[in-house]
């Protein structure tokens, strides 16, 4: 128990030093921003928490009775928070190593506790869990740039300091291929390239590479509710746009003049980008291939 509580005081004064708590992985960062809370109140709750816990511990070691029945209520109250914080992550896709740790401190707590207060801590962590997995709605995705760039695995400047775009795409795909030409040529924005595996052989020569594992963008998408590519992210300043396949990111890479329809389709493309990730519109048949399987068909 103490541990934990080290490692909270530990993530509490990251926050307040560097102004953003310690992720060890990519999934740690996608729950971060994702969750509605801010991570400075859940280290501070969690840690409120924990301190009282201990508390009640000591006196529970002396052989109060009353303390020793804080104790257990206190556990199966942690198993429940946890209930609904694993059910958040399952619902975004992404597995928090840090709430996993915590989780697993509070779990051995209860296993010390006694068999029936195993039992009880299982039914309530799962009776919670699967009551929030079906009623939870994920809040609107809030990406940082952290979680784009962790797999962006190689870079190029644009003419345009005002754009950034981030191409998810697959080696496989074949309309990934025609995007990513399309793009190529368009040097008006920075675009980063982040392959959903390693696509070494895709990468024009212009671009500087960079040392990071593609398979974190999978993650990503899934944080999105996404299964398909080619995906764009445009970035302008502080919005984010996002175009799903092949027809709608070619669209939008056509000239500003051609119609004012892209204009209105533009603007419906910013609106997605504060949608829940259930709600985006999906790319048009045959316009995209699947993030979990090959797409060879052409074309």
């Amino acid at each position: 128990m103490l541990a934990t509580l080290l490692l909270v005081a530990t993530q509490i004064a990251l926050v307040f030093i560097r102004g953003e708590a310690y992720c060890p992985t990519i999934g740690c960062k996608i729950v971060e921003d994702a969750s509605p809370l801010s991570s400075t109140w859940l280290n501070l709750a969690g840690f409120f928490y924990l301190a009282v816990l201990a508390f009640l511990y000591v006196f529970a070691r002396k052989g109060s009775a009353l303390a020793r029945e804080g104790v257990k209520l206190l556990l199966l109250a942690g198993m429940a928070a946890e209930g609904a914080l694993a059910a958040f992550q399952y619902r975004l896709g992404s597995f928090c190593l840090y709430c996993g740790v915590v989780l697993s401190s509070i779990v051995v707590l209860n296993i010390l506790q006694g068999g029936r207060q195993l039992v009880r801590a299982i039914l309530v962590f799962l009776t919670v869990f699967f009551a929030a997995v079906l009623l939870l709605i994920p809040q609107p995705l809030r990406m940082e740039k952290e979680a784009f760039t962790a797999g962006t695995v190689a870079e190029r400047a644009g003419t345009n300091s005002g754009e950034d775009r981030y191409l998810f795409f697959s080696a496989s795909c074949p309309h990934c291929k025609v995007v990513l030409a399309a793009l190529e040529k368009d040097k008006s924005a920075g675009l980063k390239l982040n392959p959903i595996e390693p696509a070494d052989e895709l990468i024009p020569g212009d671009f500087h590479k960079l040392n990071n594992n593609p398979t974190v963008n999978k993650g990503v998408l899934a944080a999105m509710g996404i299964d398909t590519v080619p995906v764009l992210f445009v970035k302008r300043h502080n919005e984010m746009s996002i175009l799903l396949g092949e027809k709608e990111i070619m669209s939008y890479l056509t000239p500003k003049v051609v119609t004012k329809e892209v204009k209105q389709e533009s603007m419906l493309q910013s609106e997605q980008s504060s949608m829940p990730a259930e709600t985006l519109i999906p790319p048009s048949e045959g316009d995209a291939c699947s993030v979990e399987t090959d797409c060879t068909k052409a074309p």
